[in-house]
C-alpha cells in the first residue's frame, strides 16, 4: 500500500478510529471503579441467548432441549447475532458478552466521532467529552456492560441517526442502507416505536427541502423489510405478541385506553417513571439549553440531528405511557436516551456563536454540575447477576445425578443460565421460557396445569416468586402430596406483607429412583431401549385401568423427556400415532409436537380450562 494510500485511509477512518479507542479507555477506566457483580451477565440478557443455542442445537428457537417454539426474548438482532457466532464458534455466553461489549463500546465512539468528523482534532475532543458524560450516568454504563441487547441498540440507533444525517449533509440517499434503520428498529421488538419517528421526520424533510420523494422511498423500503420480519414472525411463532408481554401483562392499547380515560393511578404511575427515565438519562440538562438557543448558528444537517435527537428523547421519556414499567430496572430499556442527549448537548454547544453566547454559557456550566451533584446515581446492583442461579443449576444437577434421572424438567424462575445449558426441559415460573404459565397465569387451571400436567421433577423457588405462586402452587394441597423437600426455609417478602413463604428445593415422589410408580418403571425401560412400541403398551395398558382422566398423562411427559432423541430417529408420527387415542391427546400433542405446531399450546390450554379437577375449582 502506497504512502499515498495510507494517508488518505487516515483521512477517512483516522479520527473516528482513535474516537473509537477513546471511548474504549474511558469506557473502561469507569467499569474498573464499579463492581462487576453490579452489572455483568444480568440473567435475562442470556435468555436471549439461550434461544439462539437451542436454535442451533436443536433445530427450533426455544428454551427447553424438547420444549416448546417460543418468542420468550425480545432482541431480535442479538439472537442472529449470538445464534451465528455459536455456530460458527461455539462461544459461550461469557466470551460473547465481553466481546459484545468491547465492540459496541468501540463502535459507539467511532459513530460519535463520526459526527463531527470534518472538525478533525476538535471531533476527538468532544468524543472524549461525550465518553465522560455517559460513563456518569450510571443507568446507561451498567446497563450497555450486562451483556443485555443495549450495547448493541446504543450502537444501531447511534449508526441510524448518523446515516440520516450523512444524508442530509450529502444530499444524497443510498438506498441499499435502508437495512440499517430496520436492523435498528429489531435491536428490540419495541424498537420500532423509536425509530418510526426518526425515518418519518427524515422522510418530510426530504420532502420539503430536497423536493422528491426518495425519503420517503427509504422511509417505505425500512418499513417493507421490518413488515417483512414480523411476517415471518408471525408465521414461525404464530403470535405478534412475544410470550414476554403475555408473560409482563404489557398491552400498549390497555394503557392508552386507561391514560384517555384519565385512570389517575395508571397516569401518575408513568409520570413517575417518565420523570425517572428523564433524570437517570441526562434528559434535565437539556432544559439549560434554552437560553442558549437563540445563540445558535445552525448548519442544515446540524438542525436536522438535533431534531432527532430530540425525537429520540421524547420517544424514551414517553415509553413508560405505552409499555408500562419495564422489568429488572424501570430505566433499562430507554438507555439510548442518554446518548441523545449528550449528542444535542454538543450540538447545540458546538453550533454556538461563541462571542455573543460565552456568558450564558459560564452561567450554564455551574447550573449543570449543580444538576449533575443532586442528581448523581452511584453505582447500584441490578438485577439479576447469574451467580446464585447457575449454583441453583448445579444443585438441580446434582439431585439429576444422584437420582439417576435422565434430562429432568424443572420449575423456577430464573430461566437464563438454568436454560442455556440445555440440561433441563423448563416449565417456567418466571413465565416466559413457558406459554401456557404465561396465559394461565394463577388460579385453578394454571395450578391444574402445573401438578396434573407438567408435573415439573423439581421446583426451585425464593422471594417474591414464592409469594406470587403461593396461593396458586404452594398452598395447593397437591403441592405437599406431590412433592419432598430437598431443602426448604420459611422466607419472606415485601409484596406479601407478614406472611410465611416457602423457599427452597422440593423433588417430585414418583420419580425418585427407589419410587415404585409406573411412570418411574417407564423411565428406567426407556433408558435402556427407547421403543415406541413400549409407550404404546404402556399407555394402553394404563387407559384400561386409569381412574381419572389425566392418569396417563406421564407416558406422554416420559415421551417428552426423551423427545430429542426420539426426533432424530425420526419416530415423532409414530408417537402421534400412539397418543392419538390417548384420554389427554391435546396435551401429549402438545408435549410432541410444540417444538413445530405453533397452536399446540392454545389447544393445549383449552383442553386444561374445559377439564378442570373439581379439588381446584
Amino acid at each position: 500500500m502506497s504512502s499515498q494510500s495510507v494517508k488518505n485511509l487516515y483521512e477517512k477512518w483516522g479520527f473516528p478510529i482513535i474516537g473509537g479507542l477513546l471511548f474504549l479507555i474511558i469506557f473502561y477506566y469507569a467499569y474498573s471503579k464499579i463492581n462487576p457483580d453490579y452489572y455483568t451477565l444480568r440473567d435475562d440478557g442470556i435468555i436471549t441467548l439461550s434461544h439462539a443455542k437451542n436454535w442451533v442445537d436443536f433445530g427450533f428457537i426455544g428454551v427447553g432441549p424438547s420444549g416448546e417454539r417460543i418468542e420468550g426474548y425480545s432482541a431480535p438482532v442479538q439472537f442472529f447475532i449470538y445464534a451465528l457466532i455459536y455456530l460458527v464458534t461455539g462461544a459461550g455466553f461469557s466470551a460473547y458478552v465481553k466481546a459484545q461489549t468491547l465492540i459496541c463500546t468501540f463502535a459507539l465512539g467511532f459513530i460519535f466521532t463520526l459526527f463531527f468528523k470534518e472538525k478533525k482534532y476538535s471531533s476527538l475532543i468532544v468524543s472524549a467529552i461525550a465518553a465522560l458524560l455517559l460513563t456518569q450516568m450510571t443507568s446507561f454504563i451498567q446497563w450497555h456492560g450486562s451483556g443485555m441487547e443495549n450495547a448493541i441498540t446504543h450502537v444501531l440507533f447511534a449508526l441510524t441517526a448518523y446515516l440520516l444525517f450523512k444524508f442530509v449533509r450529502d444530499r444524497e440517499i443510498d438506498l441499499r442502507l435502508a437495512f440499517i434503520p430496520f436492523l435498528a428498529s429489531l435491536s428490540r421488538l419495541d424498537g420500532i416505536y423509536h425509530i418510526f419517528p426518526l425515518l418519518l421526520l427524515f422522510a418530510i424533510y426530504w420532502t420539503v427541502f430536497e423536493k422528491n420523494k426518495k425519503g420517503s422511498i427509504f422511509l417505505a423500503l425500512s418499513m417493507l423489510l421490518w413488515l417483512a420480519y414480523n411476517a415471518w414472525r408471525f408465521f414461525y411463532f404464530g403470535d405478534l405478541n412475544p410470550n414476554t408481554a403475555y408473560a409482563q401483562d404489557i398491552s400498549i392499547s390497555q394503557r392508552i385506553i386507561s391514560q384517555l380515560g384519565l385512570d389517575l393511578s395508571t397516569l401518575k404511575s408513568s409520570v413517575v417513571l417518565s420523570r425517572t427515565i428523564l433524570s437517570a438519562h441526562g434528559g434535565f440538562y437539556l432544559f439549560l439549553l434554552v437560553p442558549l438557543l437563540k445563540f445558535v448558528q445552525w448548519k442544515k444537517n446540524y438542525r436536522f440531528l438535533f431534531v432527532i435527537s430530540l425525537s429520540v428523547i421524547f420517544t424514551a421519556w414517553f415509553n413508560p405511557f405505552l409499555f408500562g414499567p419495564t422489568r429488572l430496572d424501570t430505566t433499562r430499556s430507554t438507555t439510548q436516551m442518554a446518548f441523545f442527549a449528550v449528542l444535542a448537548i454538543i450540538c447545540v454547544v458546538d453550533s454556538l456563536n461563541k462571542e455573543k453566547a460565552w456568558r450564558r454559557l459560564l452561567f450554564i456550566i455551574p447550573a449543570a454540575i449543580t444538576i449533575y451533584c443532586i442528581g448523581y446515581i452511584p453505582p447500584y446492583s441490578m438485577c439479576c447477576g447469574i451467580k446464585a442461579f447457575d449454583a441453583t443449576r448445579q444443585e438441580f444437577a446434582k439431585i439429576a445425578h444422584e437420582e439417576d434421572l435422565p434430562r429432568p424438567t424443572i420449575s423456577n424462575p430464573d430461566l437464563g443460565v438454568m436454560s442455556w445449558h440445555k440440561q433441563f426441559n423448563i416449565v417456567d415460573l418466571g413465565m416466559l421460557g413457558s406459554q401456557i404459565m404465561a396465559k394461565l397465569k394463577n388460579g385453578p387451571a394454571m395450578a391444574d396445569y402445573f401438578f396434573e400436567y407438567a408435573a415439573p421433577d423439581m421446583i426451585e423457588s425464593h422471594g417474591a416468586w414464592s409469594c406470587q405462586y403461593l396461593e396458586s402452587i404452594f398452598s395447593d394441597p397437591r403441592f405437599r402430596q406431590m412433592y419432598v423437600p430437598v431443602r426448604e426455609e420459611i422466607g419472606h417478602s415485601k409484596f406479601c406483607g407478614e406472611k410465611n413463604l416457602p423457599v427452597g428445593v422440593w423433588v417430585r415422589k414418583d420419580i425418585l429412583k427407589h419410587s415404585t410408580s409406573d411412570e418411574r418403571h417407564l423411565i428406567d425401560a426407556l433408558r435402556l431401549n427407547l421403543s415406541t412400541e413400549r409407550l404404546k403398551k404402556e399407555l394402553a395398558v394404563c387407559q384400561s385401568n386409569a381412574k381419572k382422566s389425566n392418569s396417563c398423562v406421564y407416558v406422554a411427559r416420559t415421551a417428552y423427556r426423551f423427545l430429542p432423541e426420539l426426533r432424530q430417529s425420526g419416530k415423532i408420527e409414530a408417537l402421534l400415532d400412539i397418543f392419538s387415542t390417548s384420554k389427554t391427546k391435546e396435551f401429549d400433542q402438545f408435549l410432541i409436537t410444540g417444538f413445530r405446531d405453533v397452536k399446540a399450546n392454545e389447544k393445549a390450554i383449552k383442553y386444561i380450562q374445559d377439564n378442570l379437577f373439581s379439588d381446584s375449582k
